[in-house]
């Protein structure tokens, strides 16, 4: 579990998502081994986020149901059950059920209300209620929760969030046709990838800047 905790920034900034993934499982076995069962579905949940980034529904909704059989043998928590939902939520996305996702999403939302009203975890959510709705086309919703998800990180220094939140902004104006925004946006969001040294924002930003530049006839930048 120690060896998880020291490694999963490092292994998921730098792409090594499959050996994330591999350490996930066995730190999840030896959890069960131990009778931990809140941290083996913790364990699970970080794996299923993994597949869920590498665009594998099934697998990622199948270690989110395995989280959930993990923590119904341990004692009860609100918060742990707001994780499942949005598990599921992003599962539901990646397989095009809009609505499926945005309800899940709303539920996770509603049972971490209860919990500080600001937190990486808020952000997080609002951020994907933004995504579905930056999907489905509904621009005002969503850049009205991209905007509260980005304020919220930058309130609880949550810098993962400030520059992913960023670069989706950055997208929404390319999507809009806004390209003196999206590129100034993307390059602020670039600038915070970097130092972060999050290998995937950092080629998600660039690709936003090209795009910018060609929407401004800048085609040699």
């Amino acid at each position: 579990q120690t060896v998880c905790d020291a490694l999963t920034a490092f292994f998921d900034y730098t792409g090594r998502w499959d050996e994330r993934i591999a350490l996930d499982r066995l730190a999840e076995e030896r959890a069960v081994e131990q009778g931990d069962f809140s941290k083996a579905g913790w364990r699970a949940c970080q794996a299923s986020e993994m597949h869920f980034r590498r665009k594998n529904a099934v697998d990622g909704l199948a270690a989110a149901e395995r989280a959930m059989g993990h923590w119904q043998q341990a004692p009860e928590d609100p918060f742990q059950l707001g994780v499942i939902f949005r598990r599921r939520g992003m599962g539901y996305k990646l397989q095009k059920h809009y609505p499926k996702a945005l309800a899940a999403y709303l539920k996770a939302l509603d049972l971490w209300r209860t919990e500080p009203p600001e937190s990486a975890h808020i952000a997080r959510v609002l951020n994907n209620i933004a995504e579905v709705e930056h999907i489905t086309k509904d621009y005002t919703a969503a850049e009205q929760h991209y905007r509260e998800a980005l304020r919220i990180a930058e309130r609880v220094e949550f810098r993962e969030g400030v520059a992913n939140y960023t670069g989706n902004l950055a997208s929404l104006a390319l999507d809009r046709g806004d390209w003196p925004e999206a590129e100034a946006r993307a390059r602020k969001a670039l600038d915070l990838a970097e130092k972060l040294g999050h290998y995937e924002l950092v080629a998600s930003d660039c690709l936003r800047i090209a795009k910018a530049l060609a929407g401004q006839r800048r085609s040699a930048e």
